[in-house]
């Protein structure tokens, strides 16, 4: 009967569950530091990178918070042809209070050009959000009438 025999000794040095020796599995570090992108020179870079986009981020905060404060929104509420020569339209206004807003009304026709224009003025002391009404005479029949834009009547 023989008896189980022990599994020859190991010539190598200690090692890992891999097989890898000290010696090699430092060398395996020291090869993946070299390859990181985080290595020392690289770091300014990555730091320097990351205060470029902060500074981007505040810049386009800073930028779309401009573009939004002191808007003026306008719209076309509804619209009735009155007679070949006449358009009544029903617009709406909202913008900061005490700021005086000047619209420019006009009518269409089918081929989309102007047949009637009308600006008017919200003053500075109506409520922030208005929605009134106004006759635009036409020279010819329209078919729309329409707030072609709005703007504030103290910029100059």
């Amino acid at each position: 009967m023989t008896t189980p025999s022990a599994p020859p000794p190991s010539t190598s040095h200690p090692s890992d569950e891999e097989g890898l020796s000290i010696d090699e599995q430092e060398a395996l570090v020291e090869d993946a530091e070299r390859r990181s992108l985080f290595t020392r020179a690289n770091r300014k870079w990555w730091v320097i990178g990351g205060i470029l986009i902060g500074a981007f981020v505040a810049l386009c905060i800073v930028w779309g918070y401009s573009m939004a404060k002191d808007n003026i929104d306008y719209n076309t509420v509804g619209y009735t042809i009155d007679s070949d020569s006449q358009v009544t339209i029903q617009y709406q206004v909202e913008r900061p209070v005490g700021r005086a807003v000047t619209c420019q009304l006009r009518a269409m026709n089918g081929g989309f050009l102007t047949v009637g224009s009308l600006d008017i003025t919200v003053p500075a002391d109506a409520p922030a959000q208005v929605q009134s009404k106004a006759v635009l005479r036409t020279t010819s029949r329209a078919v729309t009438g329409t707030v072609k834009v709005c703007s504030y009547a103290d910029a100059g």
